[in-house]
C-alpha cells in the first residue's frame, strides 16, 4: 500500500529473508523493480494479546485495592511511568496529564512492552508493595488467555 513515505508492507523474517506476509505485500512489492536497494524499517506489531492482559491484570488489581476502575489505575500508571503529555489550562496552568497507550499512539511492541514492565513495576512497588508478580501474571493469563509473545 502507497503512503507518503514510500510503500508500506508487511514482511515475515523465514530465517532467510524477508517475504510477503499476504498476497497484498507481493503486490505492492512487485511494484519496486527487481534489484533496487530499498530501505527497511523493522518494527514489531503491537500484541492485542498483551493489550488485553494488561487490562486484565488491571481488572485483577483493582479488585483488592481502593482504585474504582481498571481506567482510573490505568491513568495513575500511565503518570507514575511518565507517559503524560503537557496541558495548559484556561488559568494558564502548566500541568502534565496521563497520556494514551492506544493502539495508533503506541504502535509496536518496542514501545509498549517497557511501558508495560514499568507499569506492573509500579503494581509491585507503589500500589501493593510486595505483591507476587508471578502469581498476579498466572491470574492474568488464566483470565485473558494469554501467551507471551515475542
Amino acid at each position: 500500500m502507497a503512503t507518503k513515505k514510500g510503500l508500506e508492507i508487511i514482511m515475515v523474517w523465514d530465517g532467510r529473508a524477508l517475504v510477503p506476509y499476504a498476497p497484498v505485500d507481493l503486490e505492492a512489492m512487485q511494484t519496486v523493480k527487481i534489484g533496487t536497494p530499498v530501505r527497511v524499517d523493522v518494527e514489531r506489531f503491537r500484541s492485542l494479546s498483551r493489550h488485553r492482559y494488561y487490562w486484565g491484570i488491571l481488572g485483577r488489581v483493582v479488585e483488592n485495592t481502593p482504585f474504582a476502575t481498571k481506567e482510573s489505575l490505568h491513568k495513575f500508571l500511565l503518570s507514575c511511568c511518565g507517559v503524560v503529555e503537557p496541558f495548559v489550562t484556561p488559568e494558564g496552568e502548566f500541568v502534565l496529564i496521563p497520556s494514551s497507550t492506544a493502539f495508533d499512539e503506541m504502535k509496536t511492541e518496542d514501545v509498549f512492552k517497557p511501558y508495560f514492565d514499568a507499569a506492573m513495576l509500579v503494581l509491585t512497588t507503589q500500589i501493593c508493595p510486595g505483591l507476587d508478580l508471578d502469581a498476579l501474571f498466572a491470574e492474568g493469563r488464566a483470565y485473558t488467555k494469554y501467551e507471551e509473545v515475542a
